[in-house]
């Protein structure tokens, strides 16, 4: 974990202790937490939060990058003993000036929320912008543009052609050598599978991950895996490794003024011709 990382925490006022469940109330209990506390804070609420169990609850999975990223800031010494002295600075300073920086902490992050994301977008869309205007003064049809970066196909797919396969937990599931056969049996393909790390021994149920070998195998176990016997005996449930939430974009953003003007300055530069 690097200086930047706690930098962005501390500037955004972060409670890490508060994060991992340990209540500190004095700077004497600030100082006498140790390492193994935290780890085993840390292994607790990574067995809560982590994906694996609620992969459908976004503000769980947010809560899981929040608890890695506290303990990764935590049990590093270095970093630890610097934002130790900010937290107790924090807590247990002046309570007047504490009020004043917390309030002046609160504007400015209502301003950077404020902005942040619209000029994101903005800049994206200008270069957009920018891009089509130059294959247009170029007289190169947008039908003939190609990206110019070259992707390895067997690389998208690996995430694209991903399953996740909830099982009942048994010696036969347990097993990647009995579950390779069940894939067989059941006349599936399949490139290579791997447990979750977070699967717990004592739990009823595990989580096998299946990398398919193409689009149309991987849909077919997505779609039909309840008529595949045996395999479909020891699965609960089976969804795609990349959730498709992920891609849904729920903020309408308006044009900004100059990008208007550029297309409507486009539209009478082509209807010149």
């Amino acid at each position: 974990m690097s200086a930047d990382a706690l930098k962005d925490v501390i500037g955004g006022g972060k409670d890490l202790y508060a994060l991992l469940e340990v209540s500190i109330s004095s700077p004497e209990e600030l100082e006498a937490v140790d390492a193994a506390q935290l780890r085993a804070q840390f292994r607790r609420l990574a067995l809560r939060y982590h994906p694996d169990k609620r992969r459908d609850d976004t503000q769980q999975n947010d809560k899981f990058v929040s608890v890695q990223k506290a303990y990764d800031i935590l049990s590093n010494s270095s970093l630890r003993a610097t934002y130790n002295r900010w937290l107790s600075c924090r807590l247990f300073g002046d309570p007047e000036r504490r009020r004043l920086v917390r309030e002046l902490h609160q504007r400015e992050q209502l301003q950077v929320r404020q902005k942040e994301p619209m000029d994101k977008d903005i800049q994206n869309i200008q270069s957009y912008g920018q891009l089509l205007r130059k294959m247009r003064h170029l007289r190169i049809p947008y039908g003939d543009w190609r990206p110019n970066t070259s992707i390895s196909r067997d690389s998208t797919l690996v995430e694209t052609c991903t399953l996740r396969l909830l099982l009942r937990q048994n010696s036969t599931t347990n097993s990647k050598s009995s579950m390779l056969q069940l894939f067989q049996r059941a006349k599936l393909h399949i490139v290579d599978l791997y447990f979750s790390s977070r699967n717990v021994d004592t739990e009823n149920d595990l989580v096998l991950y299946a990398v398919m070998p193409d689009v149309d195998t991987m849909l077919d176990l997505l779609n039909n895996w309840a008529v595949k016997p045996p395999l479909s005996e020891h699965i609960l449930q089976v969804q795609p490794r990349v959730h498709t939430d992920y891609f849904h974009f729920k903020t309408d953003i308006s044009l900004d003024k100059t990008i208007t003007e550029a297309i409507d300055a486009d539209n009478q530069y082509m209807s010149s011709f």
